[in-house]
């Protein structure tokens, strides 16, 4: 189900939802990204694609029942920086209206998200599971630990 179809730099970027068919797609850009590729549901993402191919995605994951997180967003290289991101964000959350969603970044992410509505919190803030997930992550980068930051949208 195509959501929108606009031509930026002379591509056409159509915004839509996927189907279980078209998840390697969705895979294969979540690896450039080093996006998290796990418990990848087709109907919780938007993809941007240009022609045939998927460029772009962003998903709402659910981690409990009052707990959902901003997850897997990814822009292929070459289409970053005109504004494709940003708009995946803005239609996953249109998509998805439960609030709040949750994500972790890199600090060097904040003022994109900000610019999305999304607000710094303390990690103290971050629903139990998510929590853990940061832990997680943390561990896992080690002395960049200090760059992940907690941010929400509440509305």
């Amino acid at each position: 189900m195509i959501v929108q179809t606009y031509n930026f730099l002379d591509v056409e970027i159509a915004y839509s939802e996927i189907t279980n068919q078209n998840i390697n797609e969705i895979l294969s850009v979540i690896k450039t990204g080093r996006g998290d590729a796990n418990d990848l549901v087709a109907s919780s993402f938007v993809v941007a694609k240009d022609g045939e191919i998927v460029i772009g995605c962003v998903r709402t994951k659910n981690l409990s029942a009052d707990c959902i997180e901003l997850s897997s967003l990814v822009v292929l290289p070459q289409y970053r920086g005109k504004g494709i991101g940003s708009e995946l964000v803005k239609r996953v959350l249109k998509k998805d209206a439960r609030r709040p969603v949750y994500l972790l970044c890199m600090k060097s992410k904040e003022n994109f998200y900000k610019n999305l509505g999304f607000v710094s919190i303390e990690k103290d803030l971050l629903p139990e599971i998510l929590l853990k997930e940061y832990i997680r992550v943390a561990e896992k980068l080690g002395e960049l630990k200090s760059e992940i930051i907690t941010m929400a949208i509440f509305n």
